[in-house]
């Protein structure tokens, strides 16, 4: 299990909020981060594992996976 950080940014790209989450993959990590946008009032999540970014995705993206 690995630690997550979610960072929410607001529509003037100000960072918000940050949530620090265990999931099992990074997939699982992926799926909970559309799932936290959706429900939020923020425009865009970004997701990191340490200091690697692995996924990025605003309201109106299909989202983007990044690999370390």
């Amino acid at each position: 299990m690995s630690t997550y950080r979610y960072s929410f940014f607001e529509s003037d790209g100000r960072l918000h909020a940050t949530l620090l989450l265990y999931s099992l993959t990074d997939e699982d990590a992926c799926e909970l981060a559309n799932d936290l946008l959706s429900r939020s009032e923020y425009t865009q999540v970004e997701l990191h594992q340490r200091d690697t970014l692995v996924y990025r995705i605003g309201r109106a993206d299909t989202g983007e996976r990044y690999v370390a």
